[in-house]
C-alpha cells in the first residue's frame, strides 16, 4: 500500500535550538548549579531530571545527561554509564546529528562489551543498527550481522523475550526489503512465542525494546495491505485494536495512530472513500504529541493526497503531495526508509492530468526507489521485485511512446490547421475579389439603368389571347407594386388574374425563364436597389427592415435572394453606396 513507514523510528519532536544558544545555556546552567549538583541528585535521579526536561528544555536535558555521564564515571558504575551514553545518543538522534549519534553509540557499545553486560549488549546491538541505518542505509551488511550476533547472546542467556526482539528485527528487515513471505513466516512464528510469554515479567519489562503482540499484529497488517489481501489485513487490524483497547505502554499512542491509518488504507482498498476520510480525521485527533511536527504534516498531506487520488481528484492529490517537506522525504530515503508507492501514485496522478513531463520525472524516481530496494534485498540473496521493475520499465517505454505519439498528433494537427488557415485566407480573398467584381458590375448596371429582368417571348401551348391577357395583367400589377406585399403568392396572383396556377406557372417558367418565386424576388430586389440608389434615408434601415419593406418574411430569405440576384449581400451594396 502507499504508506509512510510509521513506527520504524521514534519520533519525539524536540524543539530545535541553535548551537550557540545551546552552548550558552549549558555553560550558564553549569556555572549556577555545579555546587548544588550532588544535592539535586539526592533529591531526584539524573534519569528523572532528564525525563522532566526532555520535551521542553533541550539545554537542561543535555546538561543532566552530561552530569549523569560524569556521575557514572566517578562511581565506576558501568550499567549507569551505558544508560547515560544511551540517553545522549537518543538526544543526538532526535536532532539528526549523525556524527554525535555514532560517537555515543560506539561508546555505549564499548562499555557493554568491555564489561560483558549481556542485556546492555543486546540493547547496544539494537542501537548500533539504528545508527547504521541512519548513516549507511538498510543496505549495510553489518545490520544483519549484528542481528545474528545478538541472537547468539539471547540464546546464550536463555532470554526468550530478547530472542523474540531480534527475530522481530529480522522480520522487519525482510518486510522493508520486500521479502514478504519470509517476513510473514517470521512474524507469525514470533507471535506464537509472544503469546506464550505475554504474562511474564520479562515481556512487560523489555517489550519496549522490540517485539510485542500488538506491534506484531500491526506489522502483519502492514504486509497484507501491501499485498492487497484485504480480508487478512482486516483480521490482523482488528486483532491489533483488541489488544490496544486493553493495554497501555510507552508506544501505545503511536500504535493506536498506526492502527487507525491501517483502517484508512483498508477503506481505500475497498473504495470506501467516506470511511477513509473519517478515519483520517480520527487518526490526527490521536496522533502522539511526541511525533515531530514535520512528520505529522507530511503524514497528513500524504494520506489526504492518497484519498484524493482514489476519489479521482488528481489535481487535489498533486497539491497535497507537493506540500510535503521534500528535505524530510530525502532524509528518510538516505536512511533507507523508502516511501513504498509514493512516487508511483504521484506519477499516476500527473499522468491522469496529462502532465507527461512530471509523470516521467516521478516514474524515474519510483523506478530508482524499486532498484534501491532490490539492491538491498540482493544483499540477502533475494529476488526483489524483478518482475515489477520489468513491468514498469515497459510502462515507462509505453508512456514515452504515447508522449511521442501525442507530439506527432499535435504536430500534424498544427500543420493541418496551418494549411486550412492558409486555404481559408486564400479562398476568402478570392471570394472577396469576386464579390468586389460583382458589386462593381451591379453598380455599372445601376448607373446605366439596365434592366435586370429580361422577359422572353416563347410560344406556349396556351391560347395566344389568354397569354397576352395574363402578361398584360402581370405588368399592370407590377406597376401597382403588388409584388411588394406579403400575400403575393402564386395562388393569390392566379385568383387576381382569373386563371389557374398551372397556366400561370408555365407562363413564368417559359416566358420569363424563371419560377414565380424567383421572378417576384427579383422584382423586390430591383426595387430595393433602385430605392437604395436614390433614397439616403432608406440606406439607414436595418437589413431586417429592408426585408420587411419589400415583402420578405425574414432577413435570411432576403439576404439569400439578394445574393442570388446580385452576387453580393445587401449590406455590401449599402456600404458601397454610402461611401460613394
Amino acid at each position: 500500500m502507499h504508506r509512510l513507514k510509521l513506527g520504524k523510528s521514534n519520533e519525539l519532536g524536540f524543539l530545535r535550538i541553535s548551537k550557540e544558544f545551546l552552548s550558552f545555556s549549558i555553560f550558564l546552567l553549569f556555572s549556577l548549579t555545579i555546587l548544588s549538583q550532588d544535592l539535586m541528585v539526592k533529591k531526584s535521579s539524573y534519569r528523572d531530571s532528564i525525563v522532566k526536561y526532555l520535551y521542553n528544555d533541550s539545554a537542561r536535558t543535555k546538561y543532566f545527561i552530561e552530569g549523569y555521564i560524569s556521575h557514572s564515571n566517578r562511581n565506576n558504575d558501568s550499567k549507569k554509564l551505558f544508560d547515560a551514553y544511551h540517553a545522549m545518543a537518543s538526544f543526538y538522534y532526535q536532532y539528526n546529528d549523525t556524527l554525535k549519534l555514532v560517537e555515543y553509540t560506539d561508546k555505549l557499545f564499548s562499555v557493554a562489551k568491555k564489561n560483558n553486560l549481556k542485556i546492555e549488549l543486546l540493547k547496544a546491538y539494537h542501537l548500533k543498527n539504528n545508527a547504521l541505518t541512519m548513516t549507511s542505509g538498510l543496505g549495510d551488511e553489518r545490520i544483519l550481522g549484528n542481528i545474528y550476533e545478538a541472537l547468539k547472546i539471547a540464546k546464550e542467556i536463555q532470554s526468550t523475550v530478547w530472542e523474540c526482539k531480534y527475530y522481530d528485527d529480522l522480520a522487519s528487515y525482510y518486510e522493508i526489503t520486500g521479502d514478504f513471505e519470509k517476513a510473514l513466516n517470521q512474524y507469525k512464528d514470533n507471535l506464537a512465542v509472544l503469546n506464550k510469554i505475554a504474562e511474564s515479567p520479562d515481556y512487560e519489562k523489555f517489550k519496549i525494546w522490540g517485539g510485542s503482540i500488538e506491534k506484531t499484529y500491526l506489522e502483519l497488517t502492514d504486509i497484507y495491505i501491501d499485498l492487497k489481501e484485504v480480508d487478512s489485513a482486516k483480521t490482523y487490524s482488528k486483532m491489533a485494536k483488541s489488544v490496544l483497547d486493553t493495554t497501555v505502554g510507552k508506544y501505545h499512542d503511536a500504535h493506536c495512530f498506526r492502527n487507525k491509518i491501517h483502517e484508512l488504507e483498508i477503506n481505500l482498498l475497498e473504495d470506501n472513500i467516506d470511511s477513509a476520510k473519517e478515519n483520517l480525521k480520527e487518526a490526527f485527533e490521536i496522533v502522539p504529541e511526541t511525533y515531530k511536527n514535520s512528520f505529522k504534516e507530511n503524514s497528513k498531506y500524504y494520506y489526504s493526497g492518497l484519498i484524493s487520488y482514489y476519489e479521482g481528484d488528481f489535481d487535489k492529490a498533486i497539491k497535497n503531495f507537493e506540500a510535503m517537506d521534500t528535505l524530510s522525504i530525502q532524509s528518510n530515503e538516505r536512511a533507507g526508509f523508502f516511501l513504498d508507492d509514493f512516487y508511483k501514485i504521484q506519477y499516476k496522478s500527473y499522468l491522469k492530468t496529462n502532465d507527461l513531463e512530471r509523470a516521467d520525472y516521478f516514474f524515474e524516481k519510483h523506478l530508482a526507489s524499486l532498484k534501491g530496494q532490490m539492491n538491498i534485498n540482493n544483499s540477502v540473496n533475494s529476488n526483489f521485485k524483478n518482475l515489477e521493475i520489468s513491468q514498469y520499465n515497459e510502462e515507462v517505454r509505453a508512456l514515452k511512446k504515447e508522449r511521442l505519439k501525442q507530439r506527432l498528433i499535435l504536430s500534424v494537427i498544427l500543420l493541418v490547421a496551418f494549411v486550412v488557415t492558409v486555404l481559408i485566407i486564400v479562398l476568402f480573398r478570392v471570394k472577396q475579389k469576386r464579390n468586389k467584381e460583382k458589386l462593381e458590375l451591379l453598380m455599372e448596371r445601376i448607373s446605366e439603368q439596365e434592366s435586370l429582368v429580361k422577359p422572353k417571348v416563347v410560344p406556349l401551348k396556351i391560347n395566344d389571347d389568354e397569354i397576352k391577357r395574363i402578361i398584360k395583367r402581370i405588368n399592370e400589377l407590377e406597376e401597382t407594386g403588388y409584388y411588394l406585399k406579403n400575400d403575393c403568392t402564386l395562388s393569390n396572383l392566379a385568383k387576381k388574374l382569373k386563371t389557374n396556377t398551372t397556366y400561370l406557372s408555365k407562363i413564368f417558367n417559359i416566358h420569363y425563364e424563371k419560377s414565380f418565386n424567383t421572378y417576384i424576388n427579383d422584382l423586390r430586389i430591383d426595387f430595393v436597389i433602385e430605392r437604395l440608389k436614390h433614397d439616403t434615408l432608406f440606406r439607414r434601415y436595418s437589413i431586417q427592415s429592408l426585408a420587411n419593406e419589400v415583402g420578405f418574411k425574414s432577413k435570411e430569405s432576403f439576404n439569400a435572394a439578394f445574393k442570388k440576384r446580385t452576387g453580393v449581400l445587401p449590406s455590401a451594396l449599402v456600404k458601397k453606396l454610402t461611401k460613394k
